[in-house]
């Protein structure tokens, strides 16, 4: 019931920290740089995912980008009331 965010569906300018690589491609995505524990921050969400990790900047499709789980609970932003 509780879906989790991905980095396909999470909001542009948010930074949030790499849960877990799911599918076929993990290891090609922890080739590319990708990796558990690691911040990202997705920077655009037009015909690809742009996101920035260790300063690095990756243009990736959605489909890849749906195999990127986020935890949205790691950082939570004191300005934002929610």
């Amino acid at each position: 019931m509780n879906k989790k965010m991905t980095l396909k569906n999470a909001s542009v300018g948010k930074n949030l920290k790499i849960e877990a690589l799911t599918g076929d491609y993990c290891q090609k995505l922890r080739e590319m740089g990708f990796c558990e524990g690691l911040d990202v921050c997705k920077l655009s969400d037009d015909r690809c995912v742009v996101c920035s990790i260790c300063n690095v900047k990756y243009a990736i499709s959605k489909d890849l980008s749906s195999s990127v789980v986020l935890n949205e609970n790691q950082y939570q932003n004191p300005d934002q009331s929610s």
